[in-house]
């Protein structure tokens, strides 16, 4: 499985919280539990979007900011897929 560099996750992370219009304070304490995630494991099994899944949720719940696990499950994929496929084009 290739390694995904830190940045293009905390891009991923950003735009799947723009998609879904979470408030900043929970952006922000997803990208905390990201970083540390990444301090801690220097190689991990998890795929971008399940990272990014798992940072998003955890930090809704801990902000409780509304947010349900199939509406976060459905738009991280999606919005990460948009990613990839604007990415793709461009070059």
């Amino acid at each position: 499985m290739p390694v995904v560099p830190y940045s293009e996750t905390c891009t991923a992370l950003k735009t799947a919280a723009d998609f879904l219009r979470l408030p900043w304070s929970t952006v922000a304490t997803a990208l905390v539990f990201l970083h540390r995630f990444q301090l801690k494991q220097e190689s991990h099994q998890l795929q971008p979007n399940e990272l990014v899944s798992v940072c998003l949720f955890l930090a809704a719940k801990v902000e409780e900011a509304g947010l349900s696990t199939q509406q976060l499950i459905n738009d991280v994929s999606r919005s990460i897929q948009d990613a990839v496929l604007e990415v793709g084009t461009s070059t």
